[in-house]
């Protein structure tokens, strides 16, 4: 399965367009983009992805835990990025995070208003490329694998 990465519609201001084509995926599709996103979000900022699941699965009185903010820092980025590329529906956004459709439009409006700051969309670039980079390496990973596999069958045939 490869991730199809998108660049999305800007408007004159440079916000992104309010009217986005219906979701462009599968559920299945969605959730394997968002953990991609948050993947790359996490390599893009010295995350590791274990660590911050751990963040997020913590409970108690943790918002002031600078890790824990890291890491919900790295899910609204990762949910913001899959929301804006895939126009995934914020309900599914929601149960692939496992947090509440509220949870997920203020994690979408706390990545918004950080888009006033000038250097934002480069870190967006970045992460978007590092995902790409990820997904060709895997990609051709994937492919070498299979002429492997080709070649060791067509050796076996020929026994």
């Amino acid at each position: 399965m490869t991730v199809v990465t998108l660049k999305p519609k800007r408007q004159h201001d440079g916000r992104f367009a309010a009217e986005l084509p219906p979701a462009i995926c599968s559920f299945h599709e969605a959730w394997v983009s968002y953990h991609s996103y948050l993947a790359a979000v996490c390599t893009h900022q010295g995350l590791s992805l274990r660590d911050v699941g751990k963040q997020l699965a913590r409970e108690g009185r943790i918002n002031v835990d600078p890790e824990w903010r890291r890491a919900v820092y790295a899910r609204q980025l990762a949910l913001y990025l899959t929301n804006t590329t895939l126009n995934v529906p914020q309900a599914w956004l929601g149960d692939i995070a496992g947090i509440t459709r509220a949870g997920v439009c203020l994690a979408l409006k706390a990545i918004e208003d950080l888009r006033d700051n000038g250097d934002f969309d480069v870190r967006i670039d970045l992460i978007a490329a590092e995902l790409a980079a990820h997904t060709m390496v895997h990609e051709r990973s994937a492919e070498l694998g299979q002429r492997a596999r080709n070649v060791q069958s067509a050796l076996e045939a020929g026994r």
